[in-house]
Protein backbone atom coordinates (compact mmCIF):
# COMPACT_ATOMS: atom_id res chain seq x y z
CA UNK A 1 0.00 0.00 0.00
CA UNK A 2 1.22 3.51 -0.72
CA UNK A 3 -0.13 7.06 -0.80
CA UNK A 4 -1.00 8.26 -4.32
CA UNK A 5 -3.26 10.95 -5.73
CA UNK A 6 -6.44 10.03 -7.57
CA UNK A 7 -7.83 11.98 -10.55
CA UNK A 8 -9.35 14.58 -8.18
CA UNK A 9 -6.01 15.24 -6.48
CA UNK A 10 -7.00 13.42 -3.27
CA UNK A 11 -4.42 11.17 -1.56
CA UNK A 12 -5.64 7.57 -1.28
CA UNK A 13 -4.08 4.27 -0.25
CA UNK A 14 -3.21 2.27 -3.36
CA UNK A 15 -2.66 -1.51 -3.21
CA UNK A 16 0.87 -1.93 -4.57
CA UNK A 17 2.30 -4.52 -2.24
CA UNK A 18 4.52 -2.06 -0.44
CA UNK A 19 2.77 -1.88 2.92
CA UNK A 20 -0.28 -2.18 5.12
CA UNK A 21 -1.72 0.97 6.78
CA UNK A 22 -3.05 -1.04 9.71
CA UNK A 23 0.12 -2.89 10.71
CA UNK A 24 2.93 -1.18 12.55
CA UNK A 25 6.20 -1.20 10.63
CA UNK A 26 4.59 -2.38 7.39
CA UNK A 27 4.06 1.01 5.78
CA UNK A 28 7.12 1.33 3.62
CA UNK A 29 5.95 4.37 1.70
CA UNK A 30 6.18 7.55 3.83
CA UNK A 31 2.86 9.21 4.53
CA UNK A 32 2.56 12.71 3.03
CA UNK A 33 1.82 15.71 5.23
CA UNK A 34 -1.37 17.68 4.77
CA UNK A 35 -1.47 21.37 5.71
CA UNK A 36 -5.12 21.97 6.53
CA UNK A 37 -4.60 25.75 6.90
CA UNK A 38 -7.28 27.93 8.47
CA UNK A 39 -7.56 29.68 11.80
CA UNK A 40 -7.63 27.87 15.12
CA UNK A 41 -5.99 24.88 16.73
CA UNK A 42 -5.90 21.21 15.91
CA UNK A 43 -6.41 18.25 18.19
CA UNK A 44 -3.85 16.76 20.51
CA UNK A 45 -2.41 14.96 17.49
CA UNK A 46 -1.54 18.17 15.61
CA UNK A 47 2.13 18.69 14.76
CA UNK A 48 4.00 21.06 12.48
CA UNK A 49 0.79 22.85 11.53
CA UNK A 50 -0.72 19.50 10.40
CA UNK A 51 -4.20 19.12 11.85
CA UNK A 52 -5.09 15.57 12.80
CA UNK A 53 -7.91 13.81 14.61
CA UNK A 54 -7.43 10.76 16.83
CA UNK A 55 -9.40 7.90 15.28
CA UNK A 56 -9.68 5.33 18.07
CA UNK A 57 -11.28 1.89 17.45
CA UNK A 58 -7.98 0.24 18.43
CA UNK A 59 -6.25 1.47 15.27
CA UNK A 60 -2.53 2.28 15.42
CA UNK A 61 0.01 3.89 13.10
CA UNK A 62 3.26 2.40 11.76
CA UNK A 63 4.99 3.17 15.06
CA UNK A 64 2.38 1.46 17.15
CA UNK A 65 0.89 4.73 18.41
CA UNK A 66 -2.86 5.44 18.44
CA UNK A 67 -3.78 6.39 14.90
CA UNK A 68 -4.26 10.12 14.23
CA UNK A 69 -4.92 11.37 10.69
CA UNK A 70 -5.87 14.59 8.94
CA UNK A 71 -9.60 14.42 8.10
CA UNK A 72 -8.77 14.48 4.38
CA UNK A 73 -7.07 11.07 4.74
CA UNK A 74 -9.60 9.36 6.96
CA UNK A 75 -12.25 8.61 4.34
CA UNK A 76 -9.94 6.67 2.02
CA UNK A 77 -8.26 5.01 4.99
CA UNK A 78 -11.56 3.63 6.34
CA UNK A 79 -12.64 2.55 2.87
CA UNK A 80 -9.40 0.65 2.35
CA UNK A 81 -9.64 -0.79 5.85
CA UNK A 82 -12.67 -2.85 4.76
CA UNK A 83 -10.43 -4.98 2.54
CA UNK A 84 -7.30 -5.29 4.61
CA UNK A 85 -8.62 -5.45 8.17
CA UNK A 86 -12.29 -6.52 8.16
CA UNK A 87 -12.47 -6.78 11.96
CA UNK A 88 -11.30 -3.21 12.52
CA UNK A 89 -13.58 -1.98 9.71
CA UNK A 90 -16.50 -3.84 11.32
CA UNK A 91 -16.02 -1.84 14.54
CA UNK A 92 -16.15 1.45 12.65
CA UNK A 93 -19.10 0.32 10.53
CA UNK A 94 -21.03 -0.76 13.62
CA UNK A 95 -20.60 2.69 15.19
CA UNK A 96 -21.77 4.44 12.03
CA UNK A 97 -24.78 2.13 11.76
CA UNK A 98 -25.75 2.74 15.40
CA UNK A 99 -25.54 6.50 14.99
CA UNK A 100 -27.22 6.85 11.60
CA UNK A 101 -29.81 4.09 11.93
CA UNK A 102 -28.93 2.82 8.45
CA UNK A 103 -29.04 -0.93 7.92
CA UNK A 104 -27.13 -1.06 4.67
CA UNK A 105 -23.70 0.54 4.63
CA UNK A 106 -20.94 0.27 2.05
CA UNK A 107 -17.28 1.16 2.71
CA UNK A 108 -17.52 4.40 0.70
CA UNK A 109 -20.42 5.67 2.82
CA UNK A 110 -18.71 4.65 6.09
CA UNK A 111 -15.46 6.30 5.04
CA UNK A 112 -17.22 9.46 3.87
CA UNK A 113 -19.29 9.70 7.04
CA UNK A 114 -16.31 9.33 9.37
CA UNK A 115 -14.30 11.81 7.26
CA UNK A 116 -17.05 14.42 7.50
CA UNK A 117 -17.36 13.79 11.22
CA UNK A 118 -13.59 14.26 11.64
CA UNK A 119 -13.67 17.52 9.68
CA UNK A 120 -16.44 18.92 11.86
CA UNK A 121 -14.82 17.77 15.09
CA UNK A 122 -11.58 19.47 14.08
CA UNK A 123 -13.40 22.77 13.48
CA UNK A 124 -15.62 22.44 16.53
CA UNK A 125 -15.51 24.80 19.50
CA UNK A 126 -16.70 21.90 21.69
CA UNK A 127 -13.72 21.14 23.93
CA UNK A 128 -14.99 17.68 24.85
CA UNK A 129 -15.46 16.70 21.21
CA UNK A 130 -11.97 17.90 20.26
CA UNK A 131 -10.08 16.26 23.14
CA UNK A 132 -11.47 12.77 22.52
CA UNK A 133 -11.23 10.37 19.59
CA UNK A 134 -13.75 9.85 16.82
CA UNK A 135 -14.72 6.64 18.60
CA UNK A 136 -15.37 8.63 21.80
CA UNK A 137 -17.70 10.96 19.92
CA UNK A 138 -19.60 7.98 18.48
CA UNK A 139 -20.10 6.54 21.97
CA UNK A 140 -21.35 9.87 23.39
CA UNK A 141 -23.64 10.57 20.45
CA UNK A 142 -25.10 7.07 20.41
CA UNK A 143 -25.80 7.29 24.16
CA UNK A 144 -27.49 10.70 23.80
CA UNK A 145 -29.74 9.39 21.05
CA UNK A 146 -30.75 6.25 22.93
CA UNK A 147 -34.50 5.90 22.75
CA UNK A 148 -34.86 8.72 20.18
CA UNK A 149 -33.69 9.57 16.72
CA UNK A 150 -30.02 9.21 15.93
CA UNK A 151 -27.76 12.10 16.73
CA UNK A 152 -26.00 13.62 13.77
CA UNK A 153 -22.32 14.50 13.80
CA UNK A 154 -21.59 18.18 14.45
CA UNK A 155 -22.36 20.09 11.25
CA UNK A 156 -20.67 23.35 10.28
CA UNK A 157 -23.11 25.45 8.28
CA UNK A 158 -21.10 28.02 6.36
CA UNK A 159 -22.86 30.94 4.69
CA UNK A 160 -22.41 31.31 0.94
CA UNK A 161 -21.04 34.65 -0.32
CA UNK A 162 -24.59 35.71 -1.25
CA UNK A 163 -26.03 34.73 2.14
CA UNK A 164 -23.16 36.39 3.99
CA UNK A 165 -23.57 39.59 1.96
CA UNK A 166 -27.27 39.77 2.86
CA UNK A 167 -26.64 39.17 6.58
CA UNK A 168 -23.71 41.59 6.75
CA UNK A 169 -25.49 44.38 4.86
CA UNK A 170 -28.56 44.01 7.07
CA UNK A 171 -26.39 44.40 10.18
CA UNK A 172 -24.60 47.39 8.65
CA UNK A 173 -27.96 48.95 7.79
CA UNK A 174 -29.32 48.42 11.31
CA UNK A 175 -26.21 49.68 13.10
CA UNK A 176 -24.64 52.18 10.69
CA UNK A 177 -27.40 53.14 8.28
CA UNK A 178 -25.34 52.08 5.25
CA UNK A 179 -24.20 49.07 3.23
CA UNK A 180 -20.80 47.41 3.65
CA UNK A 181 -18.06 48.14 1.10
CA UNK A 182 -16.62 45.29 -0.98
CA UNK A 183 -13.47 45.31 1.15
CA UNK A 184 -15.53 45.11 4.34
CA UNK A 185 -17.71 42.34 2.88
CA UNK A 186 -14.70 40.20 1.96
CA UNK A 187 -13.06 40.60 5.36
CA UNK A 188 -16.19 40.01 7.43
CA UNK A 189 -17.40 37.10 5.27
CA UNK A 190 -14.09 35.34 5.89
CA UNK A 191 -14.40 35.91 9.64
CA UNK A 192 -18.07 34.84 9.67
CA UNK A 193 -17.28 31.61 7.82
CA UNK A 194 -14.42 30.84 10.19
CA UNK A 195 -16.67 31.39 13.20
CA UNK A 196 -19.35 29.14 11.69
CA UNK A 197 -16.80 26.35 11.22
CA UNK A 198 -15.75 26.73 14.85
CA UNK A 199 -19.36 26.52 16.09
CA UNK A 200 -21.03 23.49 14.52
CA UNK A 201 -24.50 22.35 15.52
CA UNK A 202 -25.81 18.92 16.43
CA UNK A 203 -29.19 17.42 15.63
CA UNK A 204 -30.52 15.15 18.38
CA UNK A 205 -34.09 13.86 18.80
CA UNK A 206 -35.45 16.40 16.35
CA UNK A 207 -33.75 19.35 18.07
CA UNK A 208 -30.76 21.33 16.79
CA UNK A 209 -28.19 22.22 19.44
CA UNK A 210 -25.35 24.72 19.19
CA UNK A 211 -24.37 26.51 16.03
CA UNK A 212 -23.52 30.16 15.52
CA UNK A 213 -26.03 32.96 16.10
CA UNK A 214 -25.08 34.94 12.99
CA UNK A 215 -27.03 38.06 13.88
CA UNK A 216 -25.59 38.41 17.37
CA UNK A 217 -22.10 37.46 16.18
CA UNK A 218 -22.10 40.22 13.54
CA UNK A 219 -23.46 42.80 15.98
CA UNK A 220 -20.75 41.94 18.52
CA UNK A 221 -18.06 41.88 15.83
CA UNK A 222 -18.90 45.35 14.51
CA UNK A 223 -19.45 46.80 17.97
CA UNK A 224 -16.20 45.60 19.52
CA UNK A 225 -14.03 45.65 16.41
CA UNK A 226 -12.39 42.38 17.51
CA UNK A 227 -12.84 38.76 16.43
CA UNK A 228 -12.25 37.03 19.76
CA UNK A 229 -11.23 33.68 18.22
CA UNK A 230 -8.51 35.40 16.20
CA UNK A 231 -7.84 39.02 17.26
CA UNK A 232 -5.33 39.41 14.41
CA UNK A 233 -8.04 38.93 11.76
CA UNK A 234 -8.59 42.22 9.83
CA UNK A 235 -7.82 44.43 12.86
CA UNK A 236 -7.68 47.62 10.77
CA UNK A 237 -11.05 47.20 9.08
CA UNK A 238 -12.85 46.03 12.22
CA UNK A 239 -11.32 48.80 14.33
CA UNK A 240 -12.41 51.46 11.85
CA UNK A 241 -15.94 50.06 11.74
CA UNK A 242 -16.17 50.05 15.54
CA UNK A 243 -15.02 53.69 15.67
CA UNK A 244 -17.52 54.68 12.99
CA UNK A 245 -20.29 52.86 14.85
CA UNK A 246 -19.47 54.67 18.08
CA UNK A 247 -19.60 58.06 16.33
CA UNK A 248 -22.78 57.13 14.48
CA UNK A 249 -24.55 55.91 17.61
CA UNK A 250 -23.56 59.08 19.46
CA UNK A 251 -25.13 61.15 16.68
CA UNK A 252 -28.23 58.97 16.65
CA UNK A 253 -28.55 59.30 20.42
CA UNK A 254 -28.27 63.09 20.20
CA UNK A 255 -30.91 63.14 17.50
CA UNK A 256 -33.03 60.86 19.66
CA UNK A 257 -32.78 63.31 22.56
CA UNK A 258 -33.93 66.13 20.30
CA UNK A 259 -36.83 64.02 19.10
CA UNK A 260 -37.84 63.30 22.70
CA UNK A 261 -37.71 67.01 23.54
CA UNK A 262 -39.77 67.87 20.46
CA UNK A 263 -42.31 65.21 21.30
CA UNK A 264 -42.73 66.36 24.92
CA UNK A 265 -42.92 70.04 23.93
CA UNK A 266 -45.52 69.19 21.32
CA UNK A 267 -47.77 67.49 23.89
CA UNK A 268 -47.25 70.36 26.34
CA UNK A 269 -48.17 72.95 23.70
CA UNK A 270 -51.24 70.92 22.74
CA UNK A 271 -52.39 71.25 26.34
CA UNK A 272 -51.54 74.90 26.96
CA UNK A 273 -48.39 74.23 28.99
CA UNK A 274 -44.87 75.56 28.54
CA UNK A 275 -42.13 73.23 29.84
CA UNK A 276 -39.07 74.72 31.53
CA UNK A 277 -35.56 73.34 30.95
CA UNK A 278 -35.62 71.74 34.39
CA UNK A 279 -38.88 69.99 33.63
CA UNK A 280 -37.53 68.72 30.31
CA UNK A 281 -34.36 67.45 31.97
CA UNK A 282 -36.39 65.66 34.63
CA UNK A 283 -38.61 64.02 32.04
CA UNK A 284 -35.62 62.96 29.91
CA UNK A 285 -33.94 61.43 32.95
CA UNK A 286 -37.06 59.41 33.69
CA UNK A 287 -37.20 58.16 30.10
CA UNK A 288 -33.49 57.28 30.21
CA UNK A 289 -34.20 55.38 33.39
CA UNK A 290 -36.65 53.14 31.56
CA UNK A 291 -40.00 54.94 31.81
CA UNK A 292 -42.15 55.04 28.71
CA UNK A 293 -42.45 58.40 26.96
CA UNK A 294 -46.22 57.79 26.85
CA UNK A 295 -46.25 57.77 30.67
CA UNK A 296 -44.53 61.18 30.69
CA UNK A 297 -47.00 62.54 28.15
CA UNK A 298 -49.90 61.42 30.30
CA UNK A 299 -48.31 63.19 33.29
CA UNK A 300 -48.27 66.41 31.25
CA UNK A 301 -51.94 65.95 30.35
CA UNK A 302 -52.76 65.33 34.02
CA UNK A 303 -51.23 68.69 34.93
CA UNK A 304 -53.20 70.38 32.15
CA UNK A 305 -56.44 68.73 33.27
CA UNK A 306 -56.44 70.44 36.68
CA UNK A 307 -59.61 72.52 37.03
CA UNK A 308 -61.35 70.70 34.16
CA UNK A 309 -64.69 68.88 34.60
CA UNK A 310 -64.54 65.13 35.19
CA UNK A 311 -65.73 64.34 31.67
CA UNK A 312 -62.77 66.26 30.22
CA UNK A 313 -60.31 64.69 32.70
CA UNK A 314 -61.36 61.20 31.61
CA UNK A 315 -60.79 62.05 27.96
CA UNK A 316 -57.36 63.49 28.74
CA UNK A 317 -56.42 60.44 30.80
CA UNK A 318 -57.12 58.32 27.73
CA UNK A 319 -54.64 60.39 25.69
CA UNK A 320 -56.78 63.21 24.25
CA UNK A 321 -55.17 66.67 24.27
CA UNK A 322 -56.94 69.92 25.16
CA UNK A 323 -56.15 71.16 21.66
CA UNK A 324 -58.42 68.46 20.29
CA UNK A 325 -61.16 69.07 22.86
CA UNK A 326 -61.21 72.83 22.20
CA UNK A 327 -61.01 72.54 18.40
CA UNK A 328 -64.83 72.76 17.81
CA UNK A 329 -65.02 75.91 19.96
CA UNK A 330 -61.98 77.37 18.22
CA UNK A 331 -63.69 77.04 14.82
CA UNK A 332 -66.85 78.70 16.16
CA UNK A 333 -64.85 81.52 17.76
CA UNK A 334 -62.88 82.17 14.55
CA UNK A 335 -66.06 82.26 12.47
CA UNK A 336 -68.13 84.39 14.88
CA UNK A 337 -65.45 86.96 15.70
CA UNK A 338 -63.77 87.00 12.29
CA UNK A 339 -60.32 86.07 13.56
CA UNK A 340 -57.65 83.73 12.19
CA UNK A 341 -58.01 80.37 14.00
CA UNK A 342 -54.19 80.00 13.99
CA UNK A 343 -53.93 83.04 16.26
CA UNK A 344 -56.23 81.54 18.91
CA UNK A 345 -54.16 79.90 21.65
CA UNK A 346 -55.28 77.64 24.44
CA UNK A 347 -54.75 80.38 27.02
CA UNK A 348 -57.21 82.71 25.26
CA UNK A 349 -59.87 83.50 27.91
CA UNK A 350 -62.64 83.72 25.27
CA UNK A 351 -61.84 80.19 24.12
CA UNK A 352 -61.40 78.84 27.64
CA UNK A 353 -64.85 80.01 28.73
CA UNK A 354 -66.29 77.21 26.56
CA UNK A 355 -65.29 74.66 29.20
CA UNK A 356 -65.89 75.57 32.81
CA UNK A 357 -64.94 73.76 36.03
CA UNK A 358 -68.28 71.95 36.09
CA UNK A 359 -69.13 71.27 32.46
CA UNK A 360 -68.54 72.29 28.86
CA UNK A 361 -70.92 74.61 26.95
CA UNK A 362 -73.03 73.42 24.07
CA UNK A 363 -72.02 74.95 20.73
CA UNK A 364 -75.31 76.93 20.68
CA UNK A 365 -74.67 78.45 24.09
CA UNK A 366 -71.09 79.22 23.13
CA UNK A 367 -72.21 81.11 20.00
CA UNK A 368 -74.61 83.16 22.11
CA UNK A 369 -71.88 83.91 24.65
CA UNK A 370 -69.54 85.16 21.92
CA UNK A 371 -71.97 87.99 21.04
CA UNK A 372 -71.04 89.67 24.29
CA UNK A 373 -67.48 90.00 23.00
CA UNK A 374 -66.87 93.53 21.66
CA UNK A 375 -65.26 92.06 18.54
CA UNK A 376 -68.47 90.41 17.47
CA UNK A 377 -70.26 93.63 16.45
CA UNK A 378 -67.53 94.28 13.88
CA UNK A 379 -67.49 90.76 12.50
CA UNK A 380 -68.86 89.54 9.18
CA UNK A 381 -71.31 87.39 11.09
CA UNK A 382 -72.81 90.46 12.81
CA UNK A 383 -72.86 92.38 9.53
CA UNK A 384 -74.66 89.55 7.78
CA UNK A 385 -77.20 89.30 10.58
CA UNK A 386 -78.00 93.07 10.43
CA UNK A 387 -78.31 92.91 6.63
CA UNK A 388 -80.68 89.98 6.89
CA UNK A 389 -82.84 91.80 9.49
CA UNK A 390 -83.12 94.91 7.28
CA UNK A 391 -84.06 92.79 4.29
CA UNK A 392 -86.72 91.04 6.32
CA UNK A 393 -88.25 94.37 7.45
CA UNK A 394 -88.39 95.59 3.85
CA UNK A 395 -90.15 92.43 2.81
CA UNK A 396 -92.61 92.78 5.63
CA UNK A 397 -93.58 96.31 4.43
CA UNK A 398 -93.70 95.37 0.80
CA UNK A 399 -90.56 97.17 -0.29
CA UNK A 400 -89.01 93.94 -1.60
CA UNK A 401 -90.55 91.38 -3.91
Amino acid sequence: MSWTKDKNGTFVWTPDGKGNPNKAGDNVTPRPSFDMGGVGTGTAGSTNNIYTVDVGFGLVDDKGNPLALPPIQIGSYITTLAGINPKAYARVKSAVAALTGRKTLDPSYVGGYVSKLATNIMGSSDVLAKTGTIEDYFRTAIKSSDGGTAASPPQSYVSSPTQAKGDINKTFGDLLGRQATDKELNAITSILNDAQKKNPSRYVDGVTYGGLDKEQFLVDLLSTGVYAANPKASPGILSNIAKELNTYQTTVNQQGVLKVEDSLNSVANSNGISLSKNQLDTYKSRIKGGESIDTIKNDIRSIASLGQPDSIKKLMQSGTDLETLYSPYKRIMASSLGVNPETITLDDPTLRMAIGPDKEMSTYDYKKALRTDNRWKYSQEANDEVTNMISQVKRDFGFMG
